[in-house]
């Protein structure tokens, strides 16, 4: 399907919930204030130190910002609102929605605010691009106002979160094949001679000792006039100049308030642990042995750890397999023990030790305390400098570059990665999926503006807004019971599900598929590699 029409687009307004954006938020936080809900979402010192809110925003009067790219200070009051896009569903869709920060479990469907849908099958920079449009002109003006939440009027912070491609689509980044692969910093991919004029200033990702400096929003605003305005082309300026930011942006923010990817780095990382055992295998003992291995891990995160690839998260594993595969990790260790040099497989253990603790922190709903952020990013370098220290063929890739440079930054900055993360936008496809019945129509189009439309007319009020509302269930006192052996609470006692013979074959066909899937990109990684040295 081609890009949509500002036109086409525009048959998704539902009136006041999209062109009146600044009231659907007043309107959600007073909502939240008034029954005594609203949280308060600070930042911190560098040192972990509590920042205290002691003044309110007051709007220009000229109508220019009067903070340097719509970052006020740290100590005046504020709301976190986070902005993200995300493509999946059956049929497939392209879903942006809106979160508020300032509430207890902000990562709730029903604690989010739908603003659009749109039928496309990619979410490629055209599609990004004309599903926010009527909403690029709305949220930096939401940000100049302020909103007013009880006695207050407090400035507006606007985080982006989403997967890595959508926020380089959002932020028009190039993406991570270009040349300044990070849309937080300016390392470059690699030291190549076409890139050696920005290695000296900004070093490379793949050097674990280099401090890249930090990307600005004022560089994004001068690269969208330069486009808009003066119709330059990326090659007119000049890869220094435009910094593979190679197209207009959308929405404009600080690069610390681009939440860093907490759900997708946890799915990317777990893959790419897998992959490193097929590939030390097939380092270590050839082809045959890698592709072999690659049948029976796909084998063991199915009987040994549960964890099924699923087809409609790309033939991956989703978050809840990740934790599963994580926490049973010895399983995968113990099927490589005779088969791995033992300097290879003690890093390995080690690797998935390091990222075990990474992940609970990493992923948490809530703010972290300091000496805990202490340790995530002492273990999250660790975990980084293990992996091609040890296995020489693994380079920085750069969701490994973000774990090691800048989810420990945004971690001190606002105390925690899962509260901003994206798991609010990965529901809406479930319930898009379940709901399917309720919103058909005679086209696709029609079909998504029937969703926001049933959104916004219901107002679909906040989980947390209807727990207030609902009766507290009086709980039993005293310790819980201890589990027994033959408590139905423990998996092994739980009576086996009965499955068609269809399922059992699918299940077992989308496994062969993951493995053979899997043997086939990290085989290209040690040919890659094998060529090389």
């Amino acid at each position: 399907m081609t890009a949509l029409s500002a036109n086409e687009v525009s048959l998704l307004d539902t009136g006041a919930h999209l062109a009146y954006l600044s009231r659907s938020v007043e309107g959600r936080l007073a909502q939240l204030w008034s029954a005594g809900l609203f949280i308060e979402r600070p930042s911190f010192y560098p040192q972990g130190v509590l920042v205290q809110q002691t003044r309110d925003y007051e709007a220009p009067s000229d109508g220019t910002p009067t903070y340097r790219d719509f970052c006020p200070p740290a100590d005046m009051r504020d709301v976190h609102i986070a902005v993200g896009l995300d493509r999946g569903g059956d049929p497939t869709s392209v879903k942006v929605c809106m979160g508020f920060l300032n509430q207890d479990s902000p990562n709730r469907l029903g604690n989010t605010l739908l603003m659009a849908v749109c039928p496309e099958s990619k979410d490629k920079y055209p599609e990004v691009a004309a599903i926010l449009s009527p909403h690029e002109a709305q949220l930096p003006r939401l940000a100049l106002a302020g909103v007013v939440v009880g006695p207050h009027r407090r400035a507006v912070r606007v985080f982006v979160n989403s997967d890595y491609p959508a926020v380089c689509n959002t932020t028009c980044h190039k993406g991570h094949s270009s040349s300044l692969p990070c849309p937080f910093c300016l390392g470059t991919k690699c030291s190549s001679d076409r890139r050696c004029v920005l290695v000296a200033p900004f070093g490379t990702i793949q050097d674990l000792t280099a401090a890249h400096p930090p990307r600005t929003a004022a560089h994004l605003r001068e690269m969208r006039t330069a486009y808009q305005s003066f119709g330059q082309t990326p090659g007119g300026l000049g890869l220094d100049t435009h910094l593979s930011i190679e197209r207009t942006p959308v929405i404009t923010v600080p690069p610390s308030q681009i939440v860093p990817l907490s759900l997708h780095l946890l799915i990317g990382l777990t893959l790419r642990m897998l992959r490193l055992s097929i590939e030390g295998l097939t380092q270590a003992r050839g082809v045959a042995a890698g592709r072999q291995f690659s049948h029976m891990l796909a084998a063991a995160l199915s009987v040994e750890i549960g964890a099924e690839p699923v087809p409609y998260n790309g033939g991956n594993f989703i978050g809840r397999h990740c934790h599963a595969i994580a926490s049973r990790s010895d399983a995968v260790v113990r099927s490589l023990r005779p088969l791995l040099p033992a300097t290879w497989l003690t890093a390995y253990e080690r690797a998935w030790t390091l990222f075990r603790g990474l992940m609970s922190t990493l992923n948490r709903a809530a703010i972290v305390p300091p000496a805990e952020q202490r340790q995530f990013k002492i273990d999250a370098r660790a975990f980084v400098r293990l992996l091609p220290g040890t296995f020489p063929w693994v380079s920085i890739s750069p969701k490994i570059h973000v774990l090691f440079s800048h989810t420990w930054e945004f971690m001190g900055l606002w105390g925690s990665t899962g509260l901003y993360g994206e798991q609010a936008i990965e529901s809406w496809d479930g319930f898009y999926n379940q709901n399917a019945a309720r919103f058909t129509a005679e086209t696709p189009l029609l079909s998504c503006r029937k969703l926001v439309q049933t959104m916004a007319l219901s107002g679909l009020a906040s989980d947390a807004l209807r727990r207030a509302k609902e009766t507290i269930r009086k709980r039993r006192h005293g310790a819980r019971e201890a589990v027994g052996p033959g408590d139905r609470r423990l998996g092994h006692n739980k009576p086996w599900r009965r499955e068609c013979l269809a399922t059992l074959e699918k299940r077992a066909a989308d496994r062969a598929k993951w493995a053979t899937d899997q043997f086939d990109k990290t085989n290209q990684v040690i040919v890659a590699f094998s060529m090389k040295s």
